[in-house]
């Protein structure tokens, strides 16, 4: 049994079972990973006690890509969100593996747009979120892949 769910069992106030939950979580802080290659990306979270969780997205599963930007009071950061059927990975500039990523995107999946086609979109104007879908994959776009599987 944790702090904040012995509070919550004896009966404390509530705002104290609110800060016991914040700290509970503050400790159960991570660092995440994510890196990328011609199969897909790879999200590594490593926790505080040591231990390691890795997700995995084959680009072949990817069904949109959205550019954005996260106001961080004093500077904005971009984002790109990949999204497949289960899951979201989310990688920022910030990220060793982002630059290399967006530039090797049109080859991973192609249709994406270019940085060209998209970075002024999500730069500008600053300090707002500037969501743009960089690639969707459709339902004709599915169809004909599992049509293309099926033929082989």
């Amino acid at each position: 049994m944790n702090d904040f769910t012995a509070q919550k069992q004896t009966g404390t106030s509530w705002f104290s079972w609110i800060v016991a939950f914040l700290k509970h979580i503050r400790r159960r802080s991570c660092q995440v990973s994510i890196f990328s290659d011609s199969e897909g990306l790879t999200r590594l979270i490593t926790y505080k006690d040591g231990s390691v969780v890795e997700e995995a997205m084959k680009w072949c599963d990817v069904v949109n890509v959205s550019a954005f930007k996260r106001d961080l009071f004093a500077y904005d950061l971009v984002c790109l969100l990949f999204e497949d059927a289960t899951k979201r990975f989310e990688v920022s500039e910030e990220n060793v593996e982002f630059p290399r990523l967006v530039n090797m995107l049109p080859s991973y999946l192609p249709g994406t747009l270019d940085k060209e086609e998209w970075c002024e979109k999500v730069y500008l104007p600053a300090f707002k979120t500037n969501w743009t879908t960089i690639y969707s994959r459709t339902n004709t776009d599915i169809q004909a892949i599992q049509i293309q599987e099926t033929t082989k």
